[in-house]
């Protein structure tokens, strides 16, 4: 556990591939995320409009990158491919999703709540005005 805190751990150039356990959960959770994108997909061109449609654009956007991405940076790491199958390209990806991740939610749980507020006073505002 030590080698986790050292540069050479993170930029070995032929790191070891991961064990069984491990390939078949972070797999499984990086098909998980292409699945995400695959019923955002759908659910995107069932017509919803407005915000809901906006959600699933960005959730499908997320899932497919997600994936997608993280399926061949696992490759590369099997397949012990120099410079690309770095540890770094991995945890540097998961970082980026987890920010990524982080607006998403932040656009869904304060976004949303606030244009809908705004919009509600719009039409308050809308139905004094003549037509």
């Amino acid at each position: 556990m030590s080698n986790i805190l050292t540069l050479s751990f993170w930029f070995d150039v032929y790191p070891l591939p991961f064990n069984e356990a491990a390939y078949y959960i972070i797999g499984l959770v990086l098909l998980l995320g292409v699945f995400l994108g695959v019923v955002g997909k759908i659910l995107k061109s069932k017509g919803q409009v407005g915000l809901i449609r906006t959600v699933w654009a960005k959730l499908t956007n997320f899932g497919f990158s997600f994936g997608i991405i993280g399926l061949v940076l696992v490759f590369l790491k099997q397949q012990r491919a120099p410079y690309l199958g770095m540890r770094l390209w991995l945890i540097l990806w998961l970082a980026i999703c987890f920010v990524w991740l982080l607006f998403i939610l932040k656009y869904i749980f304060l976004e949303i709540p606030r244009i809908k507020q705004a919009n509600k006073q719009r039409a308050e505002f809308d139905k004094y005005l003549p037509k």
